[in-house]
């Protein structure tokens, strides 16, 4: 579940930077890390990953799990082959209605991405998991509205450090948390089938 929710994931998130209308929120921190420090984005995503896992760590618990870990340092590689297939896939000039065309589809494949990596019970990535803690911790706070307010934060913080922020940005910010929210019953649906064939698979072996 973690591994293909995080494959999935990130190839809706790099075709927000391919198509070049701005990129997803968490991109445009780490493009803003990356300008302000000289890192590469793979790099500066990796350094940052593993701030948000140490904060985590110091501030919460039962959230960080195997899968958080491996996020961390398998992430960054990821970024760097969707740079260089989106390259090769995508014309240099896409037209704008193909570009907005393609910035719904993002929001639509890294939504449903994170939504089923935010059911495996190995973890997720430290970025996605800040939301879940503000919609566990504040009252009724609902999951889609943290990750509306973590992203416009995280959008802020990236512009000011030299992210780039389009079009494709602020449709992000408003759609992630919705639409991962309607996808949350689905991969929930598929935690549980994939777990019960996990066990029907270990019990053939015994």
């Amino acid at each position: 579940m973690l591994a293909v929710g995080t494959v999935v994931s990130q190839a809706g998130i790099q075709l927000f930077v391919a198509v070049r209308l701005g990129s997803d929120p968490y991109m445009v921190f780490i493009q803003g890390v990356a300008r302000l420090t000289g890192l590469s984005n793979g790099m500066a995503m990796n350094i940052v990953m593993l701030v948000l896992m140490a904060l985590l760590l110091a501030f919460t618990s039962g959230y960080i799990r195997p899968g958080t870990v491996l996020c961390t340092f398998c992430v960054g590689p990821l970024v760097g082959a969707y740079e260089r297939l989106y390259g090769l896939l995508l014309p240099a000039e896409p037209a704008l209605a193909l570009r907005c065309a393609l910035i719904l589809l993002a929001c639509v494949i890294a939504s449903f991405g994170l939504a089923v990596m935010l059911q495996s019970e190995a973890g997720a990535c430290p970025n996605d998991l800040i939301s879940v803690v503000l919609s566990d911790k504040i009252g009724r706070l609902e999951f889609r509205f943290a990750r509306i307010g973590t992203d416009a934060v995280l959008v802020a913080a990236g512009f000011l450090m030299g992210g780039t922020v389009g079009v494709g940005t602020l449709a992000s910010v408003c759609l992630y948390g919705p639409i991962i929210q309607v996808f949350t019953p689905t991969a929930k649906k598929l935690a549980r089938l994939l777990h019960v064939e996990e066990i029907a698979a270990r019990q053939e072996k015994l």
